[in-house]
């Protein structure tokens, strides 16, 4: 018999049956290259092709407005659990963040070679520079917060430790006012439970030029909307209030001067 990977030809078939008339199974088992046929199956029903509502009457549905109904449910849905995604991306992002900066402090790394690693956590996780930034910021104050053995953070502690990463920090600023917006929020989603450390992070980050005010302030009409909502008691805001205050005052000046 030829091997599989050669040309089934008569030759072969006559030399297999010597010739002899064969039942069709044991032609088809000595033919490797054979294919059954695909079997369709025939379903009958006495039942009308047209739907039919309890009166018997046509239903005339709108199928276009039902199709779009369906993807619209579709895409909310979709949408929601992206959007849920990219939050829990973002949070594992900045714990990575969190725990490169702790591991650095502890073991006394030199500050220039977290670099690297931040930079390659940000590939990872595929951050914007807004999430990276706000990620820095935000593992900066909770390091702050571990290392103090639950003494108060004072505003010169904050300025040290933006300080010392000041060159990693610095490249991922912008003057973009959706940047600074976002960088604002993320902030204050992680640090909303210690408005006192959130307020000197935004002060000395707004210091340094790596926050601008339109981010802070715009993050702050925000807030101020789930206070007036429900969604939130305003402590935060409260505490705030004053630096919110002289910010605001800060950038009407600028606004005047221009």
């Amino acid at each position: 018999m030829s091997e599989m990977g050669q040309e089934w030809t008569e030759g072969d078939v006559a030399n297999a049956c010597n010739g002899r008339l064969v039942e069709y199974s044991y032609a088809v088992s000595i033919d490797p290259f054979f294919i059954a046929p695909p079997k369709t199956v025939q379903y009958e029903s006495d039942e009308s092709d047209e739907l039919e509502d309890d009166d018997g009457e046509e239903i005339n549905g709108d199928i276009d407005e039902i199709a779009a109904g369906v993807d619209s449910v579709n895409l909310r849905e979709g949408t929601a659990f992206e959007n849920n995604a990219d939050a829990v991306r973002r949070n594992k992002f900045i714990e990575e963040v969190f725990e490169t900066i702790k591991r650095a402090a502890d073991e006394n790394v030199e500050i220039e070679n977290t670099s690297p690693e931040i930079n390659s956590l940000k590939m990872v996780y595929e951050a914007s520079f807004a999430e990276t930034l706000a990620a820095l910021a935000i593992a900066l104050g909770q390091t702050l917060v571990t290392s103090s053995n639950g003494a108060s953070v004072s505003y010169a502690h904050v300025v040290q430790s933006l300080t010392d990463y000041n060159s990693v920090m610095s490249a991922f600023a912008s003057e973009n006012a959706g940047h600074n917006t976002e960088v604002a929020t993320y902030m204050a989603q992680s640090l909303s439970a210690n408005g006192t450390l959130l307020k000197y992070m935004f002060k000395a980050m707004y210091d340094m030029d790596f926050l601008e005010e339109d981010g802070i302030l715009n993050w702050s009409t925000k807030e101020r909307q789930r206070v007036e909502s429900g969604q939130t008691d305003g402590a935060l805001l409260e505490t705030m209030a004053e630096f919110l205050d002289w910010l605001q005052e800060d950038d009407d000046e600028d606004e005047e001067d221009e």
